[in-house]
């Protein structure tokens, strides 16, 4: 399989898609373990994978979710082979922020990353790197965070600093707001992006998303909150009534209501129903800066302010159940329910 960039250039476009699409989850259905950890382990198979319009690096790392499948008993099971196919994975995805954009670099990420790893395996895979024809800087020595680090993957894209980030209640995708007015959805095993959300104009504050995972809902500087469908990335719903920026969001458990606070000391915290689009309620009581707001599990409000308060709040009423006052003056920038 060393010649493979050789076949699939007699092959057709039809072909090369249907080969590097399909074949490595026909073989494992087909019980072609070998065949399958051989392709997975081939530079030339990850090259054009990575590089074919249609697949890309977050096709080519969800390839190797497959090897979870292989039955254990099989003949050709192979705890080294599995282990080296699980570190492949891993350098792709700690460089997909890198091959997302240049996948030129291919050589130098998978070399810099996995040098160190004496398996049969993966010295295969780096011993095929010089028998391509592109020219590339390549590491010498694993130079780069190696696959059995802390670092899982680092997700590149925004184009100004990243205010806030949710996590989707399956823990499969991340959503990320940023000052360059952009809300991100990425992925959380591949760390490629998935989508862009555009519509805000001025720089993202907070982001949360729904407990049933459908919608994400994110405050900006231009003084609205949004609301989105997580699957198609359209706004559903603005909410216009905050008149400063809005810096802090929270959904309620049924997914019904949304919270948000904006920077103005007075009257800040307001209550939308997520199904009518209607302001509900606005908490009055806080005499600074609300950064911070939380729902607890049986409808409560909490918030924190600039000047070291923390408010209870009834989310039916609006009324404040209890106030928790520092005798200092101190950010409340975080609170975690």
């Amino acid at each position: 399989m060393t010649n493979l960039r050789n076949w699939l250039g007699q092959k057709s476009p039809e072909e090369i898609e249907h080969f590097l699409g399909e074949i490595p989850r026909l073989w494992l259905e087909g019980g072609k373990v070998n065949n399958l950890s051989r392709l997975l382990s081939n530079y030339e198979f990850i090259e054009a994978k990575l590089n074919h319009p249609e697949f890309g690096i977050k096709a080519l790392i969800e390839d190797y979710e497959l090897i979870y499948n292989i039955d254990l008993s099989h003949p050709d099971y192979s705890e080294q082979t599995i282990t080296s196919l699980k570190l492949i994975q891993g350098a792709l995805r700690l460089s997909t922020h890198i091959l997302s954009q240049d996948p030129t670099q291919l050589a130098g990420q998978l070399s810099g990353r996995l040098l160190d790893f004496d398996t049969p395996d993966i010295q295969r895979l780096l011993q095929q790197i010089p028998q391509t024809e592109t020219t590339c800087l390549r590491s010498l020595t694993a130079t780069l965070n190696p696959p059995t680090g802390p670092l899982l993957s680092t997700l590149s894209g925004h184009g100004d600093s990243v205010n806030s980030i949710a996590v989707t209640p399956d823990d499969t995708m991340v959503i990320s707001g940023s000052s360059d007015h952009t809300v991100k959805v990425w992925d959380v095993n591949t760390g490629a992006e998935i989508r862009t959300l555009t519509g805000h104009t001025s720089p993202v504050n907070a982001v949360a998303v729904t407990p049933d995972g459908t919608r994400v809902i994110s405050g900006a500087s231009d003084n609205t909150v949004r609301v989105w469908n997580l699957a198609t990335g359209k706004e559903i719903l603005r909410f216009n009534g905050h008149s400063l920026p809005v810096v802090a969001l929270a959904a309620t458990p049924d997914g019904k209501k949304v919270v948000s606070a904006s920077i103005a000391k007075l009257n800040s915290i307001k209550v939308w129903d997520l199904e009518t689009g209607q302001e509900e309620l606005i908490l009055k009581g806080h005499r600074d800066i609300v950064r911070t707001v939380v729902i607890t599990s049986d409808n409560r409000i909490i918030s924190g302010s600039d000047n070291g308060t923390i408010k209870v709040w009834s989310l039916e009423t609006g009324d404040v159940l209890f106030n928790f006052i520092n005798n200092y003056e101190a950010d409340k920038r975080s609170l975690h329910s």
